[in-house]
């Protein structure tokens, strides 16, 4: 789940593991997959990935050189590394990641 600084609510627990927000969205872990959510729990990028980068290291998630938010994603553990944007869409390369 996810509290303000207040102590208030604002996404219930539900999910098995939440990564920290970044450039506006939540990962989430549920059922053996991720997703990502934004501030108001709604599905933004729905849960197709078995892992995830961290968005702490280096080329695993950001701005690309056109600053565009990337996070690194694999649809299968131990599988390909894909990078995806905002909208879900996968590409092979950080540097081809478009919104």
């Amino acid at each position: 789940g996810l509290i303000d600084k207040q102590g208030k609510e604002i996404i219930a627990l539900q999910y098995e593991i939440a990564g920290n927000f970044f450039g506006g969205l939540l990962p989430v872990y549920k059922n053996k997959k991720w997703g990502f959510v934004n501030i108001k729990n709604e599905i933004v990028i729905p849960f197709n990935f078995e892992d995830i980068g961290d968005h702490r290291k280096y080329n695993e998630s950001g701005y690309n050189k056109n600053g565009i938010w990337f996070f690194q994603v694999q649809k299968k553990y131990g599988g390909k590394i894909e990078y995806i944007n905002k909208k879900g869409k996968t590409f092979k390369l950080v540097e081809d990641v478009k919104d």
